[in-house]
C-alpha cells in the first residue's frame, strides 16, 4: 500500500513539474511569432521523453496531456482558452499529443521481464 501511495506521489510531482515549466516557457515565449510557438510542444518532447524513461508510462502520458493543455492554455490565441484558432497551433498540439503518447509507451521501463513462449517451451518441467 505504501508502494502504490508512494508511487502515485512520484507521478503527481513529475506531472507538476512538467506542467510548471511548461507555463513557464508558454508565458516568456507568448509574445513570440506564431511560426516558432508552434514548433515549441515538438521541443517539449525531450522533457517527455526523459520523464517517460526516468518515472514511468502513468507519468509520462499524464505529463503529456497537462503541457498540451497548458501550451493551449497559455500559448496559442485566444489566450485564456483552451480553444486553439490557428489550425497550425492545433496541428502542432495533436501532434505533440500523439508523439508523446508514443513516447511514454515505447520508452517507459518495462514492467516485468519478457519471457518468449514457443511451441518447444514446456510448462511441465
Amino acid at each position: 500500500m505504501r508502494e502504490k501511495i508512494s508511487s502515485a506521489l512520484r507521478v503527481a510531482c513529475a506531472v507538476a513539474l512538467t506542467s510548471g515549466i511548461a507555463a513557464l516557457i508558454s508565458v516568456i515565449l507568448q509574445s513570440q511569432e506564431l511560426e516558432f510557438r508552434s514548433k515549441l510542444p515538438f521541443i517539449f518532447l525531450i522533457l517527455i521523453v526523459i520523464v517517460a524513461r526516468r518515472m514511468g508510462e502513468a507519468a509520462a502520458i499524464l505529463s503529456t496531456i497537462a503541457a498540451a493543455l497548458v501550451f493551449a492554455l497559455l500559448l496559442f490565441h485566444p489566450l485564456g482558452s483552451f480553444g486553439v484558432v490557428a489550425k497550425t497551433a492545433r496541428s502542432s498540439l495533436a501532434w505533440f499529443l500523439l508523439g508523446g503518447m508514443v513516447c511514454a509507451h515505447l520508452l517507459s521501463p518495462a514492467k516485468r521481464p519478457f519471457v518468449r513462449r514457443t511451441q518447444f517451451t514446456r510448462e511441465d518441467d
